[in-house]
């Protein structure tokens, strides 16, 4: 394995995946491809990296990176799955419909696959909000979900969002949910009770501010429960906070964001130090979800409740 990775990018959108492979150590940018040409023309002018007339031109490089910003995913992703190169997937992907089928082949053979978080942008939820997409939530949790308001509807997105963040991050398996309407003109919030690696049962609220109503913060020292409960909620600048005890809502420490500058630089560079030091298994940055962690999760759940390790 060369010093440096060869990487090639596909779908690329506002230029956010140069700038991070263009950061990352270990990575040679062999070139680069978006649907928007006129843009692209741009972005090679302006980096001074290669961009090629069409994304199969760049399936000679070592690994490839695969953005949220293609019309027709599939396509592309069938092509790659029959490939060997060694790919990272924008979470974007996960929110296609039925994505989920024609993402399986790429869990075939011994390359590596992983979901990347790009930063700046909200797509850590990404494989929740393709699940919530899928009509697949319900059935991975075992529940049956139904909104007590007709008028919650857009809060039922974030509520998904954050379910998937809280177990994704925490990796917490499912013992029971439940919803709970605090308010029309307040919040609706997700009570979850699941169970730690220790066997100790841990309680998560999850929030979500209905438009014109009360600032989650002020609603957190009333929902903030006692020594054990961890809090997660998503605050409008995208910050996840976390809470073990609850004295006062000042005392949340940072737990992930979602977006956070650098998340792909870094799960890049994992990439390319485990495909130079010959590793089966890339050791990604604590928060970064494998695909096949995720797809077999999918295929393999039951009603007992679902672990995304």
């Amino acid at each position: 394995m060369p010093a440096k990775l060869r990487l090639g990018i596909i779908g690329v959108g506002d230029g956010r995946e140069l700038e991070a492979a263009l950061s990352a150590e270990r990575i040679e940018i062999a070139g680069f491809w978006g649907e928007d040409l006129a843009l692209m023309s741009e972005l090679a002018a302006h980096y001074g990296l290669l961009a090629v007339a069409s994304w199969r031109h760049l399936l000679t490089a070592d690994a490839l990176y695969v953005g949220g910003q293609l019309s027709d995913p599939a396509t592309v992703l069938k092509v790659l799955a029959a490939g060997r190169q060694h790919l990272l997937l924008a979470p974007d992907l996960l929110a296609c419909p039925g994505a989920f089928e024609w993402l399986q082949p790429l869990m075939a053979g011994e390359r590596s696959a992983a979901v990347a978080r790009v930063a700046q942008v909200d797509d850590g939820l990404g494989y929740c909000r393709q699940l919530t997409r899928a009509g697949q939530l319900g059935e991975l949790l075992g529940l049956s979900i139904r909104l007590v308001e007709a008028n919650v509807v857009n809060a039922w997105t974030a509520l998904a969002d954050q379910l998937g963040t809280a177990l994704w991050v925490a990796g917490l398996e499912l013992l029971s949910a439940r919803w709970v309407w605090t308010q029309a003109d307040e919040a609706l919030h997700l009570s979850v009770l699941t169970d730690t690696v220790q066997g100790v049962p841990v309680t998560v609220q999850l929030l979500a501010g209905v438009p014109g109503g009360a600032h989650d913060d002020l609603l957190a020292s009333r929902l903030l429960g006692s020594r054990g409960q961890l809090i997660l909620m998503r605050e409008p600048l995208g910050w996840f906070t976390a809470a073990t005890e609850s004295n006062t809502a000042r005392r949340w420490e940072k737990l992930v964001y979602a977006g956070e500058p650098g998340s792909l630089q870094r799960t890049m560079d994992a990439l390319a130090a485990s495909l130079r030091d010959a590793r089966t298994t890339i050791a990604l940055p604590e928060g970064e979800l494998k695909l096949a962690a995720l797809l077999t999760a999918m295929q393999n759940t039951n009603k007992g409740g679902w672990r995304a390790d």
